[in-house]
């Protein structure tokens, strides 16, 4: 567990961070926080107005979850950072 939680050079998350985009473009899903924006103006009801947001939204629920995830993570480790800071 320790090698998980250490830090990582730099060539190593890289070429994981690498391959898991490949196999996201390879299976053809987008990814990427601005490509969340789309998804958002397509639930707001953007695609009353322009074509381009007239699209189904519930195929990128995958890519709201880890925006979701992402907000959550941050401000978790906010909170959990200012009190490891404190301990120190």
């Amino acid at each position: 567990m320790t090698f998980i939680t250490q830090p990582w050079e730099w060539y190593v998350a890289g070429s994981i961070i690498s391959f898991v985009m490949f196999l996201l473009y390879y299976f053809g899903e987008r990814f990427g926080v601005s490509s969340n924006l789309e998804t958002f103006f397509s639930i707001g009801g953007a695609g009353k107005f322009v074509d381009y947001f007239k699209i189904d939204w519930k195929q990128n629920i995958w890519n709201l979850t880890f925006i979701a995830g992402a907000i959550a993570g941050g401000y978790f480790w906010s909170y959990a950072g200012c009190i490891f800071l404190r301990s120190l």
